[in-house]
């Protein structure tokens, strides 16, 4: 890391985390004070000579989705700007500028995404429980919202409380885990095909 950097204009020390911090202008880099290997970055200046490769889990398609795996996603996307762990949560956070992906940090599996800048190529494809109708409501499937609003630019996953939330823009909808039907929605932007 030194050899290919360069100095860092700080070091910041955390023992009680077991992180020690090196930044590069905006740009950071975090170790693990006992092994001395990175463990994250934050590459807001785009002066850190960082890449991921991806490996062998790949599937060869030209967009990613939920489930999908790390090495489809650096495929698709390239090297994120940033990576952020939360061991505590199990989950591992990749950016691309202000957008965002979520790993399941067991699996290696897109669990959430937020894709504001819209830069990333995520497609959800509806399956079979889908009506016909051109619009949905309270209790349609998931699969009738998304063939008729399309991907959403936004996943969040709320487990305790059984509920998964879709944004489209200002717009949102919010569905029950366990049956993948619409309970809530909200309407900001006027964009949301959806009947009373």
């Amino acid at each position: 890391m030194l050899r290919i950097q360069g100095t860092p204009k700080g070091v910041s020390k955390y023992p009680s985390s077991g992180k020690e911090v090196w930044s590069y202008g905006f740009s950071s880099v975090e170790f693990d004070i006992r092994t001395r290997r990175v463990v994250e970055w934050s590459n807001l200046d785009g002066n850190l000579r960082v890449e991921l490769r991806p490996g062998r889990e790949g599937t060869g398609d030209r967009r990613w989705t939920e489930g999908s795996h790390e090495d489809d996603v650096l495929r698709i996307q390239g090297t994120p700007k940033g990576v952020s762990k939360y061991p505590s949560s199990g989950k591992e956070v990749w950016t691309y500028g202000f957008s965002s992906v979520e790993f399941d940090i067991r699996t290696r599996r897109v669990v959430e995404w937020s894709n504001l800048d819209g830069n990333l190529r995520v497609e959800l494809r509806p399956g079979r429980e889908g009506t016909g109708d051109r619009r949905w409501t309270e209790g349609s499937h998931e699969d009738d919202v998304l063939r008729i609003q399309g991907t959403p630019k936004g996943v969040s996953k709320y487990p305790s409380s059984g509920k998964e939330v879709w944004t489209y823009g200002f717009s949102s909808v919010e569905f029950d885990i366990w049956t993948r039907r619409v309970v809530e929605w909200s309407n900001l932007d006027g964009n949301l095909r959806v009947k009373k």
